[in-house]
């Protein structure tokens, strides 16, 4: 009987706990639920709960297995906090139910209540807030804050008492309580708040990690003063008034919404094994799904949309996984991993439009970033990012796999970053069994908006593959490289790195390693078996760059392919660095490096034929190409001087950054532009040449372009790539030093059709997950990887046909 008894003790208890355990699903609708209906009733998809705030008062009273469901086409408002945990096997999951778009969680709120304001154009509206505002939509568009000056920086001077001198026109007196967004370099773009606003300037706190640098440039934003222009808005945090320009009707006929929810997805300390998926996040001031202080959290088939910071934050959350969702429209970054999340997977998602207004990002270094990840033992692959403010994809730490993104079109904000960037920086730690494999990179745009005057003439700083300061412990290996500003893979004080099989095309230098006093010295390169081709001839296929003599001993070159135009003689690049940190360049071919001590293994060398070729003549003289009127060229600053002599003209640059200019013809975007003149010079030194408009409001129409004059050579071409169309043009000719006498004539520009250009060659791409079959119309010869007309290009591979 005793045993009996026990039987029955044991197996009432065992059908206790497996009911207890059995999971269940509670449903949501906005649309027809109740909140008063109970925890059975909410079980039922004809009685539903109503709002988050039911689901986020019973969250915590969740057990592993269950679900909380939300209905499809409906909108929720407000944010949900997850705060109870499942198990590894039974994860508690946030999904969706019904049919139609996936529910969304909106932080949105439209602004019902208007007032007219003394100022023409401006309406007020008194808002239940009194903290920062960075999300405003007018009709479902993002608008920017409104700016001073629109659509520009005004270049600023640090006096030596630091105090920040601003051009005249500007009184900082009448911009008191405005916020500066400084440039203060190439990647840092600040918004601050200064301590003094004075007649002659700003003072600022002192000891800031990033002090603002003389020339660089600003504009002012958070000010009523600045709303001029349709959609700019203002917000007071101290009245909790917001102020809106609109160039015609009245904002009560609008859509004008806020982001009123500082992020829509939370979490308790704690929480585990929760998977979110199938919903749609819109509208969060700040992070839309930001997590702390979790573990092995899922988001999946999400949508994030429409995010005043990231799009997604999380710090110590390890084994976080971040699959297949769509990213769109994130102020600051995508997603941005911090520490703590080793082991975590990014993979298969789209990521667009990041970073994408000047001065609405953060402060501050690594933001504007599309996918930003920290921790060891990280996946990041089969990701699609496009319109990158600053870099595509950031990571660091041991054994992380970069692999199968496609990345196009980043650095549109801040400059010195890449496609792919890494940095170590002064822990100097040595990292190992990282990956950056099978990646397509392509256009790396840069801005020189707000930078100085000697980096507004240069070619921005943009980097395909960028392995910055102490990055070590890497293989780049079958990546895809095309059209980055400047370099196509950059290696930057780099150790212990594997470059292999990679394809890099159209990029101004298309490998570059530089060794400076940032980092310690390059070692232990290996590059093999990659595909350096340029494109034009004013593009360069490598270039080293040191300031002591250890060129020859950075880098194990083998087996690489060098395509380069016709006129491209001397490709590869040798720089030394001087005191004053400027370079000493030595141009140079494959015979004349292993001279220098640079040997390489059974390179191959391929030359691209000339296309054809319409020539115009620059002199306004009656058509003589050998007279050049001096009336035709006129000194562009004070650092100049120019004179005639029989057929030439002489040239002399005062100082630094001194120029002159000549006007140019009427250019096409139909055509690539190439400049070619005769040069007499007594001494080497390097000429910069590039188009602009002739007068206000004036840009850059073309990339800067060095050319190196030699005593021993008297004739030069140099390529000005392909702009816009435009008249009014100028060609500035300028010079980085002071220099003598240089003598110039007959110079004479090159239009080539730019679809005859092109295909002299071409680089192919298959950045999706499938085989596509690539065939050759254009009858261009296919290199060695194929024999045929036609071939299949598998996934996230590419190749270079030419003539």
């Amino acid at each position: 009987m005793i045993t009996s008894k026990f039987i029955t003790v044991v197996l009432f208890i065992g059908f206790t706990n497996l009911s207890e355990l059995k999971s269940a699903n509670y449903y949501v609708s906005s649309s027809d639920g109740n909140d008063e209906n109970t925890q059975q009733q909410a079980t039922q998809t004809q009685t539903p709960w109503k709002s988050l705030a039911k689901i986020n008062s019973y969250f915590g009273s969740l057990k592993p297995g269950d679900s909380v469901l939300l209905k499809r086409g409906d909108v929720f408002e407000g944010s949900l906090v997850l705060s109870s945990s499942g198990t590894n096997q039974s994860k508690i999951v946030v999904s969706s139910y019904g049919e139609g778009h996936s529910p969304v969680i909106s932080g949105w709120k439209k602004i019902k209540k208007w007032t007219k304001h003394e100022k023409p154009g401006i309406w007020s509206s008194e808002l239940d807030r009194n903290t920062l505002l960075n999300l405003v939509s007018i009709e479902n568009k993002i608008k920017e804050k409104g700016r001073y000056p629109n659509n520009a920086f005004v270049n600023y001077n640090v006096n030596e008492n630091g105090l920040i001198e601003l051009p005249s026109h500007i009184n900082p007196k009448a911009w008191e309580s405005a916020t500066f967004v400084i440039r203060k370099n190439q990647w840092i773009i600040d918004k601050v708040s200064p301590l003094e606003y004075r007649a002659d300037g700003i003072r600022l706190e002192n000891n800031m990690r990033y002090p603002p640098k003389s020339g660089y440039g600003l504009f002012i934003q958070d000010h009523i003063n600045t709303l001029d222009e349709d959609g700019e808005w203002y917000f007071d945090d101290k009245t909790s008034n917001f102020y809106i320009f609109l160039a015609e009707g009245q904002p009560g006929s609008k859509d004008i919404k806020i982001g009123s929810q500082e992020n829509l997805l939370t979490n308790q300390g704690g929480v585990q094994h929760v998977k979110i998926q199938n919903l749609c996040f819109s509208g969060a001031n700040k992070d839309a799904i930001s997590l702390e202080k979790a573990f092995n959290i899922e988001i999946s088939n999400c949508t994030i949309e429409y995010a005043g910071e990231n799009a997604v934050y999380a710090v110590d959350v390890p084994n976080l996984k971040f699959v297949n969702n769509n990213v769109v429209t994130a102020l600051n970054s995508g997603v941005f991993f911090r520490y703590g999340t080793p082991n975590s997977i990014i993979a298969d998602n789209n990521i667009t439009d990041i970073h994408p207004f000047f001065g609405m990002g953060k402060s501050g270094d690594g933001n504007g970033v599309g996918i930003h990840s920290i921790s060891d033992f990280s996946v990041i692959a089969n990701n699609r990012l496009s319109n990158i403010g600053y870099s595509g994809i950031m990571f660091n730490g041991i054994q992380t796999i970069v692999e199968r993104n496609h990345i196009n079109n980043y650095c549109l904000v801040k400059n010195d970053g890449g496609g792919i960037y890494t940095y170590q920086g002064a822990n100097k730690k040595l990292n190992f069994g990282r990956i950056i494999k099978e990646n397509i990179i392509e256009n790396g745009i840069g801005t020189t908006s707000g930078t100085t005057m000697s980096k507004n003439i240069s070619i921005p700083q943009v980097e395909g593959i960028y392995l910055d300061d102490n990055a070590s412990g890497i293989m780049v290996e079958g990546n895809t490289v095309n059209n980055s500003r400047r370099n196509g893979i950059h290696i930057h004080n780099g150790r212990n790195i594997q470059i292999i099989r990679n394809k890099v095309a159209n990029c101004y230098i298309q490998l570059a390693l530089s060794d400076d006093d940032l980092g310690d010295r390059i070692e232990n390169i290996r590059i093999e078996e990659n595909q350096f081709a340029a494109f034009s001839d004013h593009q360069n296929l490598v270039s080293i760059a040191s300031n002591i003599d250890n060129h020859a001993t950075m880098a194990n070159f083998g087996n690489n392919t060098y395509i380069t135009p016709e006129n491209q003689k001397l490709f590869y690049l040798i720089q030394k660095q001087q005191p004053d940190r400027s370079y000493e360049t030595s141009f140079m071919n494959l015979r004349m490096i292993e001279a220098f001590g640079i040997k390489e293994e059974s390179p191959i060398r391929i030359v691209l034929p000339s296309s054809t070729q319409t020539k115009y003549n620059l002199s306004n003289q009656q058509g003589d190409a050998k007279k050049i009127s001096l009336s035709t060229f006129k000194i562009f600053n004070d650092g100049s001087e120019i004179s005639s002599i029989e057929s030439q003209i002489k040239i002399q640059f005062k100082k630094p950054f001194g120029a002159v200019a000549v006007g140019f013809p009427q250019i096409s975007d139909d055509n690539l532009y190439q400049l070619s003149f005769n040069a007499n010079t007594e001494q080497t030194q390097i000429l910069h040449l590039f188009l602009r408009l002739d007068g206000r409001p004036w840009s850059n129409l073309s990339l800067t372009q060095p050319v190196m004059l030699s005593p021993l050579q008297t004739e030069y071409t140099v390529n000005l790539g392909k702009t816009e169309n435009a008249d009014r043009i100028l060609l500035l000719i300028f010079s980085q030093d002071s220099s003598k006498d240089i003598g110039l004539s007959n110079l004479q520009v090159t239009a080539h059709r730019v679809d005859e250009a092109a295909h002299q060659a071409l680089l192919f791409h298959n950045p999706t997950d499938s085989e596509i079959l690539l065939t050759d119309p254009s009858k261009i010869v296919i290199p060695a990887e194929g024999t045929d007309r036609s071939l299949v290009l598998k996934p996230f591979q590419s190749i270079l046909l030419y003539k």
